[in-house]
């Protein structure tokens, strides 16, 4: 695993450092797997490339697409289009990965069948999407997803189920939903003693040893990750 302690030093007073560790660390094993070591990599809705500094280690390209009216004025998008236009060729891209972007989608079916189009024969599609979560960037978050949702829209669009992964237990899901919601506190003159950002640290590290010795939990999971292969 590349992304180690170091990650954890960097992002420590975050609320969702430990997610996006879990989420690296599958991330990482499934490109390993799956993904084409010569081949173009697409980050759909890719906003800050949060996972850039990993998928650019696989392939020749990694580039990423975000929407015109995006509420990400950092983001380091490559084309500007939709999930349902991308505006590229057919058959152009080996892998696809969208992270969290079909709960904001009001249609997700017509983007997969958009990311099929795109997609190579035998092509990877990656996608996460949150099944615990609170509402975020509305108004534009419109549903969340369970494996078996995962796999009727896979199937439904032409897509092999390769795998469906949670990227947790109960426990990180749990430690999440408390931090976001004590981080409207982190305000004056609490904001001035470092008192939230040590509770998100101390809860995140006990959620990660939690969720260790406890997977029978997973179906508490915040989110999925999930592997699809484009079908002949």
């Amino acid at each position: 695993m590349k992304f180690g302690i170091d990650f954890v030093i960097k992002n420590w007073h975050y609320s969702t450092w430990l997610v996006h560790y879990l989420t690296l660390q599958q991330l990482e094993r499934i490109c390993n797997a799956y993904v084409k070591k010569e081949g173009i990599i697409f980050d759909i809705g890719c906003s800050t490339k949060p996972y850039g500094s990993l998928l650019n280690m696989y392939g020749h390209k990694y580039f990423g697409l975000e929407h015109l009216s995006t509420i990400h004025s950092d983001h380091k998008a490559d084309v500007i289009g939709t999930a349902y236009c991308t505006g590229l060729k057919d058959n152009s891209v080996d892998t696809i990965f969208a992270g969290a972007l079909l709960e904001h989608l009001e249609e997700p079916s017509l983007a997969i069948k958009e990311m099929y189009r795109i997609l190579k024969k035998d092509g990877i599609l990656i996608l996460t999407a949150p099944l615990f979560w609170h509402i975020h960037e509305a108004p534009r978050d419109f549903f969340r997803y369970t494996k078996f949702g995962f796999n009727y829209l896979l199937e439904k669009n032409s897509f092999n189920t390769v795998e469906i992964k949670p990227l947790s237990g109960f426990w990180v899901s749990f430690s999440e939903m408390f931090l976001y919601y004590i981080d409207r506190f982190n305000r004056w003159p609490i904001k001035f003693i470092p008192i939230i950002p040590f509770v998100k640290l101390m809860l995140q590290f006990a959620a990660f040893i939690l969720n260790k010795i406890d997977p029978k939990s997973e179906i508490w999971t915040w989110a999925y990750i999930v592997v699809g292969r484009k079908k002949d």
